[in-house]
């Protein structure tokens, strides 16, 4: 036996004579927001596993042998945290028999559904917008507000870059009684909603924000709209800067950060073609932070693969940029 062989482990042999780091551990979102999934491979039956997130004062021990899933729920388990976010996440082997191996993974929380597709509609006389969107799916979501930024028509440069409530001089100006507005009953997607608002004076000209908030009081801005159609192009794209080839069923990314405050959202692209036709790309991840820089691919990633991405940037416009293609794979 070499030394990088692994011995199986019997009943007269539970300590094995090289082991195996990599449980394979992966994570993913499940359609509930506050709640992270994790899996991975148990290889020698282990006694319990401990189970971590740093970042967010979290730790529990899984309390079962040959433990390979794991459910973590927000509000219970851990506090809440803002939908989005991401965490490196640990998983550990405790063993009677000194057995050691351990794993780690990015895993990533489910965003809260944005307002989309908003439409203005400049009534005939002028004194009115009418706003048409489509509704978020989050059947938590329990509060929307509306906020609007006055342009000159005349003069393209005056529109907002940003969407930015945190300055009382940017501009944007919350409606404190959107009382003509209504919508489809129900949850779900493509339900549209209806918003009018009203203006002083005819030749007034506006954009639009919609933000959807839940019932844990995080929320989420929709892109911006404004009566004109203007739209303001992404500031530039942001390339990969690496692509792992040598782990196993596992390929970590990184990518430069985009600074431009009128970001929204990184879009992640993944092919098993170098050129990426439109008809192979697969959507991997919607990242709803510019600092996460960093995304775990171990999705259908077995070892000796290859895959293609690309990283898309969009503003909050909606006006993307798209960097080049980037190969990674797996180890042999």
């Amino acid at each position: 036996m070499s030394c990088n062989d692994t011995e199986a482990p019997t009943v007269s042999n539970k300590v094995v004579v090289a082991r195996e780091k990599e449980m394979y551990l992966y994570g993913w979102y499940s359609p509930i927001k506050y709640q992270i999934n994790l899996g991975w491979y148990d290889y020698y039956g282990c006694d319990e596993y401990k189970v971590s997130i740093p970042e967010a004062n979290y730790t529990a021990n899984t309390g079962t042998e040959m433990q390979t899933s794991w459910e973590i729920n927000m509000g219970t388990n851990m506090p809440y945290v803002n939908p989005g976010s991401y965490f490196m996440t640990y998983v550990e082997c405790l063993d009677t028999y000194n057995i050691e191996y351990y794993d780690s993974v990015l895993v990533k929380t489910r965003a809260i559904d944005p307002i989309e597709n908003i439409i203005v509609h400049v009534a005939d006389d002028g004194y009115k917008d009418s706003l048409t969107f489509i509704h978020s799916s989050d059947s938590d979501v329990n509060r929307w507000e509306f906020y609007h930024f006055k342009f000159d028509q005349n003069d393209a440069s005056t529109h907002p870059h940003y969407f930015d409530m945190s300055d009382s001089n940017s501009g944007w100006e919350k409606d404190e009684i959107p009382i003509d507005w209504w919508g489809e009953l129900g949850w779900g997607t493509n339900k549209i909603d209806y918003y009018n608002y009203s203006k002083e004076n005819i030749d007034d000209s506006f954009c639009y924000v919609i933000k959807a908030t839940d019932d844990k009081n995080y929320s989420r801005a929709s892109q911006i709209r404004c009566s004109d159609n203007y739209t303001r192009n992404a500031n530039n794209a942001v390339q990969i800067t690496s692509a792992t080839n040598n782990l196993s069923r596992r390929i970590v990314l990184e990518w430069e950060e985009y600074t431009d405050p009128d970001f929204y959202q990184y879009i992640l692209w993944r092919s098993e073609y170098e050129d990426m036709p439109e008809s192979s790309i697969e959507q991997l991840a919607v990242m709803i932070n510019s600092d996460q820089t960093v995304y775990h691919d171990r999705y259908n990633v077995s070892d000796g693969k290859k895959w293609y991405y690309k990283l898309e940037i969009e503003n909050q416009y909606g006006k993307s940029e798209v960097s080049d293609i980037r190969l990674g794979s797996t180890r042999p």
